[in-house]
């Protein structure tokens, strides 16, 4: 169910009122492309951290948790903006936000690891 805000004999609401509709179309295709990034993603990160735990014999946590991070958040993003915004950006633009939501996800997520990596073994 979606609800559009109009109000009538308002010129200036009429801006408003698009943008709200705009987000209210696009809200469907956003969550199904976050589903599908956030599953798939996840299944890589996985595969990857379990993989590497064999090769390094459970050392190197930090080394694993970082790469399986880094390449996960990079399948997740790659999915994502694609499914999510292809066809409503110009390819610049789409490339421009996916780098941009990219480095952002690297970042929260080496400042998690350096966090869990310090609780974990600075005691």
């Amino acid at each position: 169910t979606q609800f559009i805000l109009q109000i009538p004999e308002m010129s200036k609401t009429i801006g408003i009122n698009d943008a709200v509709s705009g987000l209210l179309r696009a809200a469907p295709r956003i969550g199904v492309a976050s589903l599908i990034a956030f599953s798939v993603s996840q299944f890589v990160n996985i595969k990857l951290f379990s993989f590497l735990l064999k090769r390094s014999n459970g050392k190197l946590l930090f080394f694993r948790v970082n790469v399986a991070n880094i390449v996960g958040q990079a399948v997740d993003s790659l999915i994502f903006f694609v499914l999510a915004f292809y066809g409503t950006f110009s390819f610049s633009l789409l490339s421009q936000v996916l780098t941009a939501g990219y480095l952002v996800k690297l970042e929260v997520g080496l400042f998690s690891s350096i966090i869990f990596y310090f609780t974990k073994y600075k005691k």
